[in-house]
């Protein structure tokens, strides 16, 4: 996740907002599409993670 998207991101945290975007597997491969209602960014490792209920996934 690029920083530029880390504002829109807390953005729709704090409105309960659900966000799309592309996942990259950590095992390479093409981005995975995903619909999320966020409920926090994590960095780790000097990546940013999205936490939240996948809603297409339905986790």
């Amino acid at each position: 996740m690029s920083l530029g998207m880390l504002l829109p991101l807390a953005r729709a945290v704090r409105g309960w907002v659900a966000v799309r975007y592309d996942c990259l597997p950590r095992s390479g491969g093409e981005a995975q599409p995903r619909r999320n209602e966020p409920d926090h960014p994590v960095a780790s490792d000097g990546r940013w993670y999205v936490l939240g209920r996948d809603l297409e996934r339905d986790e």
